[in-house]
């Protein structure tokens, strides 16, 4: 049986994501949190709830949990992985963030 699961991506005050975010890679400007994502989840929505990134995810409660990386990339920026997949997008103020997923092993 499957279950929506919620998980927090940006366990930050996102009103002050600009302080936050570093640079690497080329003046990429990027931030990355690792949540704890069931073996074959599929990502139904990105959205922001109580000034957190939040990621919801139809999954099995009883696969394996394994950590994944997701990024969290301004507009303009570089993504630096040609295999991260793209898991949705929040405007905050005037910025808009996409949040990509690293693949899982």
């Amino acid at each position: 049986m499957r279950a929506v699961r919620k998980f927090l991506i940006a366990a930050i005050d996102v009103r002050r994501l600009e302080d936050v975010v570093r640079t690497v890679e080329r003046g990429a400007a990027i931030d990355a949190q690792t949540i704890p994502l069931p073996a074959g989840a599929r990502i139904l929505h990105v959205a922001l709830q109580r000034d957190q990134i939040c990621l919801w995810a139809l999954v099995d409660p009883d696969a394996e949990v394994a950590p994944v990386k997701a990024w969290i990339i301004g507009t303009g920026h570089r993504v630096v992985a040609d295999e991260w997949r793209h898991a949705g997008t929040v405007q905050i103020g005037d910025f808009m963030w996409h949040v990509f997923l690293e693949a899982q092993p």
